[in-house]
């Protein structure tokens, strides 16, 4: 996917050394390797430049379309988990994605973190619907993704208690927190 996606913002043909910089990811010789394999079928061609090989993504491949399909999925989880919390009836204080599905360097082995902040004053009722979104959304997020999903649910005075108490969490939420609802956790950690 690195690879794809470094070859995907390119619009001049690339060597092997200038993609691995780009992806940021691998060894060169693994790079060139996994280019000559896509080039094998076509997904990227392989051209000789002198005493260098230098690579692009296939566009008119058959298989482009399911690249670009690929390549959006970090943005179509979002858009997933937006469209999801913006119908419960109780809505968040303010809810965010973070961690590796946020700085789009996780894997298969990688959580799907969500933090969700309760608003205050919820009745009885109001808190068993919010239990029953907050399970929904952990099993839908890991049916979309394949990774499990660690929801944190917090309520804005935890919050406040974790921020004084210096905990490393409210650090890596003010860091790359991507907003799904409510108020802006990164402003809002920022405040605590």
């Amino acid at each position: 996917m690195p690879l794809l996606r470094a070859l995907s913002h390119r619009a001049s043909p690339a060597t092997a050394a200038q993609l691995r910089r780009a992806a940021a990811a691998g060894t060169e010789a693994g790079v060139r390797r996994a280019l000559d394999r896509m080039a094998q079928h076509g997904l990227v061609t392989a051209e000789e430049i002198g005493d260098r090989v230098v690579y692009s993504l296939n566009r008119d491949h058959v298989l482009y379309p399911a690249v670009t399909a690929l390549l959006r999925a970090d943005g179509e989880l979002v858009r997933r988990l937006r469209a999801e919390i913006s119908a419960w009836p109780v809505q968040p204080a303010a809810a965010a994605l973070y961690g590796s599905a946020a700085r789009h360097d996780g894997d298969t082995g990688s959580d799907i973190d969500i933090l969700l902040v309760r608003p205050a004053g919820l009745t009885a009722r109001e808190r068993e619907s919010w239990a029953e979104h907050v399970h929904r959304l952990r099993e839908l997020a890991q049916r979309w993704t394949g990774n499990r999903c660690q929801v944190t649910d917090r309520s804005e005075a935890s919050l406040r208690r974790l921020a004084r108490a210096g905990e490393a969490i409210v650090d890596a939420w003010r860091e790359d927190a991507v907003s799904l609802a409510g108020a802006d956790v990164r402003q809002l950690a920022g405040q605590l």
